[in-house]
């Protein structure tokens, strides 16, 4: 499993891959399905032992149940964060030409290529068309820095849900895994 983990990071990494978001939520269906199978594993493993209980199986259940819960978590957010990232890129993207196309206009209008028949009205219209299309990039870019808090944020309150649970429960957090 970790072969997939490592080649999704360099899929991420490069983004010369255009299948990345497909090939991430196949890896997130993969991740599901072997968390869900485990989960009934060890349901079918508590309802099976009815007085007798074996530690090590347990740990082990617990174990792989913990490690499937991980890996749809990761591969979930490896998955969003791929989406995000298209969307932002074609953002980007469109605001470029817009910007472009606008510092035409203000070259071709400064430069007196505007002819008094009429032309400069058409060019103001699309002068204003620019306009509207950059206040929109603009509150797109205003969505995605808030989108990026809230994940920041999440992140936080993520931390300190696990250290509380660490400290009520006397475990240690590890972040190799």
């Amino acid at each position: 499993m970790t072969i997939y983990y490592t080649l999704t990071f360099f899929l991420l990494a490069s983004e010369v891959s255009p299948c990345r978001s497909s090939f991430v939520a196949i890896l997130f269906i993969d991740a599901t399905q072997r968390m869900w199978r485990i989960v009934a594993e060890s349901e079918a493993a508590k309802s099976g032992h009815h007085g007798s209980h074996d530690v090590r199986t347990e740990t082990n259940l617990a174990t792989r149940k913990f490690y499937a819960q991980r890996n749809t978590y990761l591969t979930g957010f490896c998955l969003f964060l791929s989406l995000v990232l298209t969307r932002l890129f074609s953002i980007l993207l469109a605001n470029l030409d817009v910007q472009e196309q606008l510092a035409e206009l203000k070259k071709k209008s400064a430069t007196g290529a505007i002819k008094a028949n009429g032309t400069g009205a058409a060019t103001g219209n699309e002068v204003a068309v620019l306009r509207t299309k950059i206040a929109e990039l603009e509150r797109d870019g205003r969505d995605f820095e808030t989108l990026k808090k809230q994940s920041r944020q999440q992140a936080e309150e993520y931390g300190r849900l696990a250290s509380e649970l660490n400290k009520y429960t006397g475990g240690s957090a590890s972040k190799r895994d």
